[in-house]
């Protein structure tokens, strides 16, 4: 690619064969600063894979399953970024997804170790892509938390306030993202770094 220049790549193709995924920004909810990865399981995020990319980029897995209702079976949710969202000083989670009491508490000592003001957000407001949001800076190094409008007008004024004390709350309508791209925000902008020479 012009003007850019990679130092180095990990190239997971080969275990397409094994069908075994990892499916990048959906998958991993990397908290960049502490080195950790929080990863919940399904066809689209396997442990195996999950550990190796763990492994390969010095990241503490924290690996869990949440689960919904899917054509009236419980079904694994297909990536993390629908029920979780991760900024530097703060967490939107869906708990009522993680049934296993153990996992929830082993996320929970995790982002209050590092700090992190948790978000709690109902299974409604999950389906309204409310864990979907992500948190970028300007030029100027000012935070905003970007989020569709569908998931904004889905939060209590509470937890708007709460996370404008992070952030200057962005939103804008994605519907037709949202109904036919089955995601929001966050898959929208992504977790794409390089650097631009």
């Amino acid at each position: 690619m012009k003007g850019f220049e990679f130092e180095k790549l990990n190239d997971y193709s080969v275990y397409e064969e094994s069908e075994l995924f990892l499916e990048g920004n959906g998958a991993l909810i990397l908290d960049r600063v502490h080195r950790i990865a929080y990863i919940s399981l399904s066809d689209r995020s396997h442990e195996n894979l999950a550990i190796i990319f763990c492994n390969d980029h010095g990241y503490e897995p924290v690996i869990f399953q949440s689960f919904h209702q899917f054509d009236a079976q419980l079904k694994p949710i297909f990536h993390s970024n629908r029920m979780m969202s991760l900024g530097i000083h703060f967490c939107v989670i869906c708990w009522d997804f993680i049934p296993d009491i153990d996992a929830r508490i082993k996320i929970e000592q995790r982002l209050i170790k590092t700090n992190k003001e948790i978000i709690t957000i109902s299974m409604e407001q999950m389906h309204q892509f409310a864990g979907n949001m992500v948190e970028i800076k300007n030029k100027k190094g000012h935070p905003f938390i970007c989020m569709s409008t569908r998931a904004f007008d889905s939060l209590t004024t509470s937890q708007k306030i709460i996370l404008s004390r992070h952030g200057m709350l962005l939103h804008a309508p994605l519907y037709n993202i949202e109904k036919f791209g089955g995601g929001s925000a966050r898959c929208m902008i992504a977790d794409v770094f390089y650097k631009n020479y």
